[in-house]
């Protein structure tokens, strides 16, 4: 499997947008401005990836230790490191990419792990049903670059190599 997978991405007016807005089986939450991070926590290491397959080597040690912390002994985080063009150890995590369940239950999992310990430096996503409240907040954030919806029925999908394209992932470019 080549992770990480990618939303098409849109533009706010395209045909189709008020059907996915108003059906129950997508949920949405902010697209993050930062650098794609994939963490991969297995034998007590973790290897930080960014979304084209490079290798992130600054230290980030806090954020290491934190991840490595966290109760499940492999897993493949899928976020964001939010700062400010510069690496930092902030880290907005929005989905469990090793886990092959559909988006609610992986959702579940990684509220469960962050919920057990103390992770001043990793925000989990906040996913909501309520669309338009979302775009309209989102407008003025200038942490955010738009919003994602995501099929909440659908298993973390990535295609072939060259196409790692997620057709259940949106992204709305505000």
């Amino acid at each position: 499997m080549f992770y990480p997978c990618f939303p098409i991405v849109m533009p706010f007016v395209f045909s189709g947008i008020n059907n996915i807005l108003e059906d129950p089986l997508w949920i949405a939450e902010p697209s993050m401005r930062g650098i794609r991070c994939l963490a991969h926590k297995h034998n007590n290491r973790i290897d930080l990836w960014t979304r084209d397959r490079m290798r992130i080597t600054a230290p980030l040690e806090a954020l290491r230790r934190q991840i490595l912390s966290m109760t499940t002994d492999q897993m493949i985080l899928d976020g964001v490191l939010i700062g400010d063009g510069k690496l930092k150890d902030n880290y907005y995590v929005f989905d469990i990419a090793s886990d092959q369940g559909i988006l609610s239950q992986r959702y579940a999992k990684l509220i469960c792990l962050y919920w057990d310990g103390e992770y001043p430096l990793i925000q989990i996503s906040q996913q909501t049903t309520d669309k338009y409240k979302l775009l309209s907040d989102n407008r003025t954030n200038k942490n955010t670059n738009g919003i994602i919806l995501k099929h909440i029925d659908k298993n973390y999908y990535v295609p072939a190599k060259n196409k790692r394209i997620n057709h259940d992932w949106i992204k709305i470019i505000l």
